[in-house]
């Protein structure tokens, strides 16, 4: 099983991950019944454990970038990790989780991280959207194909 988690929330494009997860949905469940789509808004209190419990996650959220918006951009864990140090018990960041999960031993054993480029005062029109949605969706099929 593969968890696909868009990490998000209802505000401007902090919410792009959860659009591409809603958009993609139907040719998701059909790419394979192995794929569990979650929904997170909280990655101090969901990511942490949905991180434990899986053994393979597709990690996608939204990335403050001085690129335009509408990129997608795979990361490698560890360059995640590198790019905060703080491990504050408020407002954890994705990378926070990341190492409070290596911390505790808990990061799945395959983990692949995709960012999606945003401009934090502005919704992303529905047509670069999709764009970027099918380009994450290559990504997972190529995932998907190598796993099962």
């Amino acid at each position: 099983m593969i968890s696909l988690i868009a990490v998000g929330s209802v505000y401007n494009d902090d919410a792009i991950s959860w659009r591409v997860l809603q958009y993609l949905e139907p040719a998701l469940r059909q790419l394979t019944e192995n794929i569990e789509l979650v929904y997170c808004d909280s990655p101090a209190g969901q990511l942490l454990a949905q991180l434990q419990s899986s053994n393979r996650v597709i990690l996608l959220d939204a990335l403050l970038s001085d690129q335009e918006p509408g990129v997608l951009v795979a990361l490698q864990p560890d360059q995640l990790m590198q790019s905060e140090t703080s491990l504050s018990s408020h407002h954890l960041s994705v990378a926070s989780i990341l190492q409070l999960a290596n911390k505790l031993g808990g990061l799945p054993e395959q983990l692949w991280l995709f960012g999606i480029t945003i401009d934090a005062t502005s919704i992303m029109p529905e047509q670069q959207l999709q764009q970027v949605a099918e380009q994450f969706l290559q990504q997972v099929r190529g995932i998907v194909s190598t796993v099962f």
